[in-house]
């Protein structure tokens, strides 16, 4: 069989093994510690990493570094996660560090996760990369990317409730979780969106003597235009992290100004700078220069993130918005964008399919006073949540009329009337993923 090993991983679930980092360091301590090769910048958050993660890399590939993005999870193919300066990962490379990997003592025991991370260690480590930005698959303190030590910033992104079983029943107990990944003296970028959970990253930075640096208190961005047409935004940043100084006033002059980025939404312009204030961190031992940060702001591409498609669907032309808000806050930020876009005027249709353990109620709430009508589909993975349980939280917001339930996304065009002509499929990264590859787009 060709590709045996990438087959292999295939074969392990993504559910199941607890992480093992005393296990994991043994394995890549094996291999001459690859995570140890180059300087990391590590992202942590419930929502949001990402994204900044793929500006910073694309800022710094611009600044014409060889740099190794490592994310999670993928939307069409598992190369997606392993990326130099925008290439993924050939099937060929990862059969071969697999092959590496799968031939070293215990590493049966490990889970698909700490696989693929140890992977795509070995592997930027091959390629001689000179910044690995890499993002947490789960949490931090636990997660596998956690075994980097050459890290020079840290960025922990916005908090909210998930994965409650695994990280914590508070916000303050996920946040702690988060926090797990401050290094000792090592610069962090924040924006967790709580005055507690800030709290509880503060106290660690504390406790590591990591110099801390908080969005709209050292650091702050400001919308200066959203072209939907064209599905761009415009901001300025103000401050600068090194200057220590605390923002007294938008209308001071910015730092950058006319930046320009081709994702939608207000938290990309948060997201946008936490990436700036972790580049601005970086500046202090390596070059990154002016046009490097616009250019690479403006190139970005984070695919299934308020991503606006337009595509014929029973003959109709239609436009889709693609977004993989998998979670609460995730589906809070999806409803609270569309509802200052121009597609509010329109009757919404959402595709959706929502993994087990999310808060599926949350979800449809958010949702649920934006709808029209609700497609309910299968994506075919791991730990679906019931469709059943999902429709009967419909009734609150729709008739049993608008409320459709499908097996298989290829009946979708019988469902759709000539009027329904903006669909917006979410729920997770898996019901994006399940759509472009039935509709091919």
């Amino acid at each position: 069989m060709r590709y045996k090993h990438i087959a292999k991983l295939l074969g392990y679930s993504n559910f199941s093994a607890k992480p093992n980092l005393v296990l994991l360091r043994n394995i890549l301590s094996a291999l001459k510690n690859p995570q140890d090769r180059c300087p990391v910048i590590h992202l942590a958050g419930t929502n949001g990493k990402g994204s900044t993660a793929s500006m910073i890399a694309q800022i710094l590939v611009e600044a014409g570094y060889r740099v190794g993005l490592y994310t999670s999870p993928h939307l069409l193919r598992l190369n997606e996660r392993i990326k130099i300066n925008n290439k993924e990962i050939t099937n060929g490379d990862l059969d071969s560090v697999l092959q590496k990997i799968f031939s070293l003592q215990e590493v049966d025991k490990l889970p698909y996760f700490s696989i693929i991370t140890a992977a795509a260690f070995q592997y930027f480590a091959e390629k001689k990369i000179d910044f690995l930005v890499a993002e947490t698959g789960l949490g931090g303190r636990l997660d596998a990317t956690n075994v980097a030590k050459n890290k020079i910033v840290n960025v922990i992104t916005s908090i909210g409730f998930d994965h409650k079983e695994l990280l914590g029943e508070t916000l303050e107990e996920i946040a702690q979780e988060k926090a797990g990944i401050i290094t000792d003296a090592t610069p962090v970028v924040v924006y967790t969106g709580k005055k507690s959970t800030d709290l509880v990253i503060s106290s660690q930075c504390q406790r590591k003597s990591a110099p801390i640096f908080f969005l709209n208190q050292d650091f702050s961005s400001k919308i200066e235009k959203v072209d939907w047409k064209n599905r761009t935004q415009t901001f300025s940043y103000f401050g600068d992290v090194f200057l220590n100084s605390a923002i007294k006033s938008r209308d001071d002059d910015p730092k950058y100004k006319n930046l320009k980025i081709p994702l939608l939404g207000e938290h990309q312009i948060q997201n946008a700078a936490l990436a700036l204030a972790a580049i601005e961190v970086v500046q202090k031992q390596y070059n990154v220069p002016l046009k490097a940060i616009y250019a690479g702001f403006s190139k970005v591409k984070w695919p299934g993130r308020l991503e606006i498609l337009h595509q014929k669907i029973a003959n109709i032309s239609r436009t889709i918005i693609l977004d993989g808000a998998h979670n609460a806050p995730g589906a809070k930020v999806l409803a609270e964008t569309l509802k200052k876009s121009p597609y509010i005027k329109e009757k919404l249709v959402f595709i959706i399919s929502i993994s087990q353990g999310k808060d599926y109620k949350k979800i449809c709430a958010y949702l649920g006073r934006l709808a029209h009508k609700v497609i309910l589909f299968n994506a075919n993975v791991e730990r679906l949540s019931s469709l059943d349980k999902i429709r009967k939280v419909w009734f609150k917001y729709l008739p049993e009329n608008s409320i459709y339930v499908i097996e298989d996304l290829a009946k979708l065009p019988l469902l759709l009337h000539s009027s329904d002509t903006i669909l917006c499929v979410t729920g997770s990264l898996y019901a994006v993923a399940a759509f472009k590859k039935n509709f091919k787009v």
